[in-house]
């Protein structure tokens, strides 16, 4: 696993998460 997109994709599923909550 490209450690970009696993850092990409754990971005996304912050802004996922805060979206949620917020």
């Amino acid at each position: 696993v490209d450690k970009k997109k696993a850092y990409v994709l754990i971005l996304v599923y912050i802004a996922q998460m805060k979206k949620f909550y917020f």
